[in-house]
Order: C-alpha cells, then sequence, then structure tokens
C-alpha cells in the first residue's frame, strides 16, 4: 500500500475467464485501484531526544521515535480500471465490484511506524545571561 496525499490505495488485480463460441476460452486480466477506507487504532508512542549545544547559538539534536499500533483490518473499495486499454471485453466498476464481493478486502495492515530525525539548531538571539 503507498500512502498519496491523504487516501492509502493498493492495486487489486482481478481475471475474468468465460467461454466463447466454439468452445474457446477468452480473459480480460483487470488492474484495478482500490482505496482503503480511514480507522483508527490505539497505539503506544515511545521515544526521546537529545540536544547538545556546540555553542551559544548552535546545537545538534536528534530524536526517534516508534509508534506501536499492532495490525488494523482495512475496508477497500475499487475506485478505478488502471488497464483499460489492455481489456478485450470491458465491464463496468458496479459489475467489478459485485463480481469480486466480499473482496477486496479488508487488508490487514500494520500501521506501527518508526521516526528518526538529526537536524541542526541556529539561535538567532542568544539567551541573555543574568
Amino acid at each position: 500500500m503507498r500512502r498519496l496525499g491523504i487516501a492509502l490505495f493498493c492495486t487489486v488485480a482481478l481475471l475474468f475467464i468465460w467461454l466463447g463460441g466454439h468452445s474457446v476460452l477468452f480473459s480480460s486480466l483487470y488492474r484495478l485501484r482500490a482505496e482503503a477506507a480511514p480507522v483508527n487504532s490505539v497505539g503506544l508512542n515511545v521515544g526521546g531526544g537529545v540536544s547538545v549545544a556546540v555553542s551559544s547559538r548552535f546545537s545538534v539534536l536528534a530524536d526517534v521515535r516508534r509508534v506501536y499500533t499492532g495490525h488494523v483490518e482495512v475496508p477497500l473499495t475499487v475506485t478505478e480500471i488502471l488497464n483499460p486499454s489492455e481489456i478485450t471485453m470491458a465491464q463496468d466498476l458496479d459489475f467489478i465490484r459485485s463480481a469480486m464481493a466480499p473482496a477486496p478486502g479488508p487488508a490487514s495492515m500494520d500501521t506501527s511506524r518508526m521516526r528518526v530525525t538529526v537536524g541542526a539548531q541556529i539561535r538567532l538571539f542568544a539567551a541573555q545571561e543574568k
């Protein structure tokens, strides 16, 4: 799955096979875009950061965070046919959705993530000492 803006999406394949005249087998492979519905999960955020002053106006910082949320079930909805020019006998999206029911999905995703930040901090105005 990939993140594009706010919506998550993935590519799903569907193969239609049908018997034509004179017992000839035909097929069409659909590449479909499926979007994931938003889901909420509860997790644990663990991490910490360090900032080391090199001078009165410059410091180096590092931060590590790990968010544990576990697996969530994400419902998928087919939204687009990605290869319409390659399909012999095209079907509309409603027919494809009904043919795939109850698939696709839900997809099982691990939404845990880790963030590492390393940077420099420059103070334009040094703190005045009293």
